[in-house]
């Protein structure tokens, strides 16, 4: 995961924390351990893919990444209820990001968002799990390591075995990358 991934994560999961009703808030999928702990709402990462972005052998290293996150919110809800608590959970995950300005901000946009139900079993309890998966845009470039960058040069010119002539001197300054 790339450090801009990385930040976009805590970015989502900083704002997904406002959502009210929930007990725990985990960086991870994995089922709190802790019967009291329901509802529980995680953020996490699922993949990042990278493609060029422009010509591939004309300057440094440069991507369109793509990320998926997974958002997913576990609750316990009466037989009757399971499938529209977690649907009503789904749209409140949705909401908090597709209309969050300040994450909107952290991306270029997204690609996709997908949404599932499910019923994973706890014992006895009737839990309903919505998960959503958000893809979102965004770039990196990577400038290469250079420790000993050219910034420009000092020439100094006279004609040969001629030490008392005059010297010529000029500077060139080498202009940076932004």
């Amino acid at each position: 995961m790339t450090p801009e991934a990385a930040d976009i994560l805590d970015a989502a999961f900083d704002i997904l924390k406002a959502i009210p009703g929930y007990v725990t808030y985990r960086k991870d999928r994995a089922l709190p351990d802790q019967d009291d702990a329901f509802p529980v709402l995680g953020a996490f990462f699922i993949r990042e893919q990278m493609n060029a972005d422009g010509d591939l052998d004309a300057g440094e290293p440069r991507f369109v990444n793509e990320l998926t996150l997974g958002v997913s919110s576990i609750g316990e809800a009466k037989p009757g209820a399971l499938e529209a608590d977690a649907r009503t959970r789904a749209a409140d995950i949705m909401n908090a990001l597709l209309k969050s300005a300040s994450f909107n901000r952290e991306i270029e946009g997204f690609s996709s968002v997908g949404s599932s139900i499910a019923f994973p079993g706890k014992g006895d309890r009737l839990l309903a799990e919505a998960r959503v998966e958000f893809t979102v845009v965004f770039r990196t470039d990577w400038p290469p390591v250079i420790p000993d960058d050219y910034l420009g040069a000092n020439v100094t010119a006279r004609p040969s075995d001629h030490d008392t002539s005059p010297a010529i001197s000029a500077h060139w300054d080498q202009e940076q990358n932004p």
